[in-house]
């Protein structure tokens, strides 16, 4: 990753800029009389390799970018999952002031780039027949740690690499209304079905999502609890989160201590509640909520199971190491090379 920061062009944001042509494309080629439609556009960047293109990275100059939260080796979490994905992903091991300034401008630039893109689809939806009739929903799949607690990329279950946005923009939504509700990617699904007037097909009714269209009409739910979890890269056991009001809990497969976190007093996940005996009853609520949602330790298992049923797939470990890994996954089009 320290590899490739800077400024430049990569085929992920050539991708994306492919992407941004075919959408406002699409959008003006509908006509009034058409059928409801859904266009999911999504955009790669911001993402590493962190090289943006000139024009957005000359706008972060390298001498006046902020240095990463928390960054210093005291600051950095000393949990033992995280120590363990430290030393697994050890990016930082590579990074010095220089890149990670680099590094920093170029994800700042592809963040601005992102902006542009995202402007021009939204500027052809306003110069389309649709403008006032579309809710447009804006999101990401996860964050990027940025050097924070000396981790790069994303894969823990801290805000910058946990939290996404969610802006909702719509004919009938209240306007400049911040919501507290948690809420996550599982509400999409209910808010197109929701946007398009259709029915929920039956095999959709147990699922866990809610239309953010009628959460943004309601008053905060701090009781409602959602979900992240992961089982990938670097993680040394299945990590379960649940978020709820104003804490947020993590549970670690196999007997790692859990954490709790009370982001409105520590919104930098600094000071875990796990220790303090006066959090014990909402620690205990934290688990009977995730035990209504999944059994965690079972779900670890069944994942690393079928980890490895793909390792064995393709030929052991040492045969995997043998043929090599790519950075990151190649754009469309791309072929993949391995080193």
């Amino acid at each position: 990753m320290a590899k490739d920061v800077g400024s430049g062009e990569t085929t992920y944001s050539n991708y994306d800029k492919k992407i941004a042509e075919d959408a406002t494309k699409w959008i003006l080629n509908r006509k009034a009389g058409d059928k409801p439609w859904v266009l999911f556009v999504s955009f790669v960047c911001p993402h590493f390799p962190l090289i943006a293109p000139p024009e957005f990275y000359d706008m972060y100059p390298e001498n006046e970018v902020p240095w990463p939260l928390l960054y210093e080796e005291h600051q950095r979490s000393k949990h033992p999952y995280y120590e363990a994905m430290r030393k697994c992903m050890n990016y930082d091991d590579y990074f010095d002031e220089e890149k990670v300034r680099k590094a920093t401008s170029a994800y700042f630039g592809l963040c601005s780039f992102l902006d542009h893109n995202v402007g021009l689809v939204l500027d052809a939806l306003q110069n389309s027949q649709f403008a006032d009739n579309t809710n447009i929903i804006y999101t990401s799949d996860h964050g990027d740690a940025l050097g924070m607690r000396g981790m790069w990329g994303k894969s823990t279950m801290f805000e910058e690499s946990a939290g996404v946005p969610m802006i909702l923009k719509g004919p009938n939504l209240p306007k400049s209304k911040k919501i507290k509700t948690p809420v996550s990617l599982v509400d999409i699904f209910p808010t197109v079905v929701d946007s398009l007037n259709l029915s929920p097909n039956s095999r959709d009714i147990d699922l866990p999502g809610k239309s953010l269209l009628k959460i943004a009409q309601e008053t905060d739910d701090y009781e409602r609890v959602v979900l992240s979890e992961y089982h990938a890269a670097a993680s040394p056991v299945g990590a379960f989160m649940l978020r709820k009001g104003k804490y947020k809990y993590v549970y670690f497969a196999e007997g790692y201590d859990p954490q709790l976190f009370n982001l409105e007093e520590d919104p930098y996940e600094q000071n875990d509640l796990f220790s303090n005996e006066n959090f014990k009853d909402i620690l205990n609520s934290f688990y009977d909520n995730l035990l209504k949602i999944c059994d965690p330790e079972a779900v670890n298992k069944r994942a690393k199971k079928e980890q490895n049923d793909k390792i064995l797939k393709h030929g052991g470990i040492e045969a995997i190491k043998q043929r090599g890994d790519f950075g990151y996954s190649p754009a469309p089009g791309q072929t993949p090379k391995f080193d």
